[in-house]
């Protein structure tokens, strides 16, 4: 069963290898309003920063969304985690900072 939705947000962890092609693919589907926005890896002041930024960002569209929503269908939001600066081989000890995100 396909659930339509008013509208959709989409918050993509990592646009590198993976993220990209996400990205690409969803841009050829429909248009859509983009953000970018830093995420802090390694210092967990400024990762908080950057993570209170993307959710202001969030509340923000979903209001602006909601305010032309007479539908009355819901919205949505994926979060999508293609983030990664360890990759596929790597050791334990160097995803410390990554796993703390």
């Amino acid at each position: 069963m396909h659930q339509e939705f008013a509208w959709q947000i989409v918050a993509i962890f990592g646009v590198g290898l993976i993220g990209r092609k996400i990205l690409e693919a969803l841009m050829f589907q429909t248009s859509w309003q983009l953000h970018s926005l830093p995420f802090s890896w390694n210092n967990p002041i400024d990762r908080a920063r950057d993570s209170n930024a993307i959710v202001n960002i969030i509340r923000e569209r979903i209001a602006e969304y909601e305010i032309w929503n007479h539908s009355g269908q819901p919205g949505s939001i994926t979060v999508i985690w293609s983030a990664g600066v360890g990759g596929f081989s790597s050791k334990w000890n160097n995803l410390d900072a990554e796993l703390d995100s």
